[in-house]
């Protein structure tokens, strides 16, 4: 009986999983010292977290705040607000049907399938992909990512690093202190404005462009159009205009039609798919987790970086 509840603690301390019931959770209110992978789940009530290191979760009042230390991930309900109240170190979220607010993040970021998204602080580069409501806040300090976002983009500082933005249908207004890479397609009604410190890539669908451009450029224009500049402003209209982009660019402004897009300039390392599972959903051998853990373990440390341990553990898949 006393090495049962030993066991117990020490799976709460340093491994396992933990689920709790949180039907009646509005709000989830995390602080993780460790990489951490989010999830959304489709439905049940059911708040889950697996991984190595020490965890602590109460509910009260209709609000779940979950306290971590060690690369963790977490499975939320669905409906419930996530409120990343502190992250030290990456986090990778997917999948939340609800809102999600990011209070403070020291580290990378990358999110895909999300609702709306409020950014307080983020330390570093910030990938979102599928968002369906609105991006709001501060801009990162560091590159951003923004792909397929359906709302709005309003951030109230400049973006400080490389921009990509690819297949917006909101409007989007940024100042951005680096280059920055825009691809279309634009969808109809969508209006993006842009003021470019650095230099400035444009790239147009092959076929079916449909947008107002208009460029006011500091450095030279590279375009396959005919239409000349009047002084530093360029303008042509492609289709009927239905998107307008607007851009002021310091630097070089590249325009192209029906070429791929540039490579990401914000990618982190997914984690959520680096993870070691609970024991009982895993069809790996024990020797191989415990080589998994063992590199959470020196991350969690700090004796290897981010970098080290995401390649210690794609070796390991290998």
């Amino acid at each position: 009986m006393w090495w049962s509840k030993v066991k117990d603690k020490q799976r709460a301390w340093w491994g396992g999983a933990e689920k709790v019931i949180a039907t009646e959770v509005r709000e989830v209110h995390l602080w993780a010292n460790g990489p951490l992978s989010l999830t959304g789940t489709s439905g049940g009530g059911l708040l889950k977290v697996v991984g190595v290191g020490r965890r602590k979760i109460k509910v009260q009042g209709g609000v779940a705040q979950v306290r971590l230390w060690g690369p963790m991930q977490a499975q939320v309900p669905a409906g419930c607000t996530v409120r990343v109240k502190r992250v030290n170190g990456p986090l990778a979220v997917k999948g939340l049907e609800s809102d999600l607010v990011l209070e403070v993040v020291n580290g990378p970021v990358t999110g895909r399938g999300l609702a709306a998204v409020q950014i307080e602080q983020v330390r570093g580069p910030l990938s979102l992909r599928e968002v369906h409501g609105e991006i709001t806040g501060e801009s990162p300090r560091g590159p951003l990512t923004l792909e397929d976002v359906r709302g709005a983009v309003r951030l109230t500082s400049p973006v400080r690093g490389a921009l990509a933005l690819r297949g917006v249908s909101g409007p989007v207004e940024l100042t951005v202190h680096g280059s920055a890479h825009l691809s279309g397609p634009f969808a109809p009604g969508a209006e993006v404005r842009l003021r470019v410190q650095g230099e400035a890539w444009l790239n147009l669908p092959a076929e079916d462009a449909d947008v107002h451009l208009r460029a006011r450029v500091h450095g030279a224009l590279h375009t396959p159009f005919a239409a000349a500049p009047t002084g530093d402003l360029w303008e042509i209209t492609l289709g009927q205009g239905a998107a307008t982009v607007d851009l002021e660019v310091d630097g070089d402004l590249w325009v192209s039609q029906g070429e791929e897009a540039p490579e990401e300039v914000s990618e982190v390392p997914d984690w959520s798919t680096l993870w070691p599972v609970h024991e009982d959903e895993s069809a790996r051998s024990p020797a191989a987790d415990e080589e998994r853990l063992t590199v959470l373990r020196l991350l969690a440390q700090g004796k290897i970086t981010a970098e080290q341990a995401q390649r210690l553990l794609e070796a390991l898949e290998d």
